[in-house]
C-alpha cells in the first residue's frame, strides 16, 4: 500500500513539474501530437504531414522513417506537392506560403502576407502561386522567383480561392461576419471573379448576408453554385451576376462536428448536403 501511495505521490509531482513550472514544454509535447493533413507523393514513397506546431514532416513511405523536417514560425494550416513532386508549397498562421524542395529540405520561397493564411494554391502550369488570407487580400506570384505580381484586394478575410481551368480567371469568397450588411442588397460576405493576368476584378457578388461557405464553377464555367451559413443556396450567372436559381434548406446548412460540407454540380441538377431537412439530395464528403 506504501508503495502505490509513493508512486502516487510522485506522479502527481512530476505532472506539477510538467504543467506549472515548465508550461512551454507541456504546450509543446501536446502541439507535436496535433496533425492536421497528410498526404502521398504519387508513387507512395513518401508522405507529407503538417501540424499545428508550426512543422511539416517528410517521411519515408515504406519504413515510417522521418526523413525532413520544414519549419514554419506557427501552425501549418496546409499544403500540396507540385504536379512533378519536386517541390512542397504550404501555407501558414505564420503569415506566409512558403516553397520547399523536398529532395533536400531547402526552403527555396517565402510569400509574405500581413495575417494568417488560409489557403495556397499553384496554377494549372505551375508557372503561378495563388495565396489568400485574413488580411482581406488574395496574392499571385511568380512560382519560379516568388516574385509579387499583383494583389487582389477583399474587403474582408478570403476564406477560399482558385484558379479556372485556362488560369484566365480567379473566383475568391470572403466573409466579414454574419449579417455585417451595408443595406438590404449589399453585405461584405462576397464572391468575387478576377482577370488572372492583370488582377483586375470582373465581377462581385455582394448580396449575401450570411457567411459563404464555399463557391465553386460549373463544368463549362457559365456559373457559380455558392451556399451559405443561414441555409439558402444559390446558382449565379458567372459573367452578369444574376440570380439564376435560390433555393432554401429547412435550416442551416452546417456540417456535424469534423465533417466538411460540399456542394456539387451534377448532371445539371444541383446536390448538396445538410444536417437538417433538405430539399436537396444530401451526401457528405
Amino acid at each position: 500500500m506504501k508503495r502505490h501511495i509513493y508512486l502516487f505521490v510522485v506522479g502527481v509531482l512530476s505532472v506539477f513539474v510538467l504543467f506549472v513550472l515548465f508550461p512551454h514544454l507541456a504546450a509543446q509535447d501536446k502541439l507535436t501530437s496535433e496533425v492536421f493533413g497528410a498526404i502521398w507523393n504519387q508513387d507512395e514513397s513518401q508522405i507529407l504531414s503538417w501540424s499545428v506546431d508550426g512543422t511539416l514532416r517528410i517521411w519515408d513511405g515504406t519504413t515510417g522513417k522521418l526523413v525532413y523536417t520544414l519549419q514554419h514560425d506557427a501552425a501549418v494550416n496546409g499544403a500540396v506537392w507540385s504536379n512533378d513532386y519536386s517541390r512542397i508549397l504550404s501555407w501558414s498562421a505564420d503569415n506566409t506560403a512558403r516553397v520547399w524542395e523536398p529532395a533536400t529540405g531547402e526552403l527555396l520561397l517565402t510569400l509574405q502576407h500581413d495575417d494568417v493564411v488560409n489557403g495556397a494554391a499553384w496554377s494549372n502550369d505551375y508557372s503561378r502561386i495563388l495565396t489568400w488570407s485574413e488580411d482581406n487580400a488574395a496574392r499571385v506570384w511568380e512560382a519560379t522567383t516568388g516574385k509579387l505580381m499583383f494583389t487582389l484586394q477583399h474587403d474582408a478575410a478570403v476564406q477560399e480561392a482558385r484558379w479556372n481551368k485556362d488560369d484566365g480567371r480567379i473566383l475568391s469568397r470572403s466573409n466579414s461576419g454574419v449579417y455585417e450588411c451595408i443595406d438590404q442588397h449589399r453585405c461584405l460576405n462576397k464572391i468575387w471573379i478576377w482577370d488572372a493576368a492583370s488582377g483586375a476584378n470582373l465581377l462581385t457578388i455582394d448580396s449575401l448576408q450570411d457567411f459563404v461557405g464555399g463557391v465553386i464553377w460549373n463544368s463549362d464555367e457559365t456559373k457559380l453554385l455558392s451556399w451559405v451559413a443561414d441555409g439558402w443556396i444559390n446558382v449565379w450567372d458567372a459573367r452578369t451576376g444574376d440570380r439564376l436559381l435560390n433555393m432554401r434548406s429547412v435550416g442551416a446548412l452546417t456540417a456535424p462536428s469534423g465533417t466538411l460540407m460540399r456542394l456539387a454540380f451534377s448532371r445539371g441538377v444541383v446536390q448538396g448536403s445538410s444536417v437538417r431537412r433538405t430539399v436537396l439530395m444530401p451526401f457528405w464528403f
